[in-house]
């Protein structure tokens, strides 16, 4: 259900209208990887899912973990990026970031979530077809070993990618 207001300041429940959960499947990893120079980890996660009905979309569910450590003066960033059968469908260059700009004391770390945690995709298909997933990690920023990203590492060490066919 969901709330609704009558116009006039009121509330009240309303049924959700749309369709329903068809296919799902979960990717669960405790890999960690550091990058200390710009690169990709490619296939981090891989997950097939072959949809139930035709014309579906597929919710991505991604929980992952990440460290960012950064030398006075610099910046680095956590990489993201979700492929489709192969070709990518996004990218976030700054999924997780810090600054130390201007600052000259000691390292400076950052901790948490990656972004995107959540993405809709609207594949063309033939019911019938299994589509692969997959998610690549990565560094973006100053190189030469005294930065670093440390992906699924620390406290979490369990990264998930979950897909979700919404019928409709």
């Amino acid at each position: 259900q969901m709330l609704q207001t009558n116009g006039s300041g009121a509330l009240s429940f309303a049924t959700a209208a749309g369709g329903t959960i068809g296919a799902f499947v979960t990717h669960a990893t405790t890999t960690t990887y550091t990058f200390t120079s710009v690169t990709y980890q490619n296939g981090v996660h891989s997950a097939t899912i072959t949809p139930t009905k035709a014309g579906s979309k597929i919710l991505i569910l991604l929980s992952t973990y990440c460290k960012n450590a950064a030398q006075p003066n610099h910046g680095v960033h956590a990489k993201l990026r979700i492929n489709r059968a192969g070709s990518q469908i996004f990218e976030s260059l700054h999924s997780r970031s810090v600054y130390t700009n201007g600052y000259s004391g000691n390292r400076i770390e950052n901790y948490g979530s990656m972004n995107p945690s959540h993405l809709i995709d609207t594949p063309s298909y033939s019911l019938g077809d299994s589509i692969t997933y997959t998610v690549d990690v990565g560094y973006q920023g100053n190189t030469g070993g005294i930065d670093a990203i440390y992906w699924n590492s620390d406290v979490s060490k369990l990264s998930t990618l979950t897909l979700m066919e919404l019928t409709t």
